[in-house]
């Protein structure tokens, strides 16, 4: 099961957390869903994170 919880707190502050998303899935659910969220007018700022060695390989894996 794939599930996104979105938080907004009471200072505008969002986390989106993707659960049950793997590798590029989890790239292409977040950008859908920060387009969602600029048609609506909300901004969030992207945030990068490095990518583990166990996450890449996975993704390799995937692409095969």
């Amino acid at each position: 099961m794939k599930l996104v919880k979105v938080k907004i707190d009471q200072n505008g502050n969002m986390s989106m957390d993707f659960i049950g998303f793997k590798g590029r899935q989890c790239d292409i659910a977040e950008r859908n869903l920060l387009k969602i969220l600029d048609n609506l007018k909300i901004k969030k700022e992207e945030e990068t994170y490095k990518k583990t060695d166990q996450l890449l390989l996975e993704e390799q894996l995937e692409s095969e």
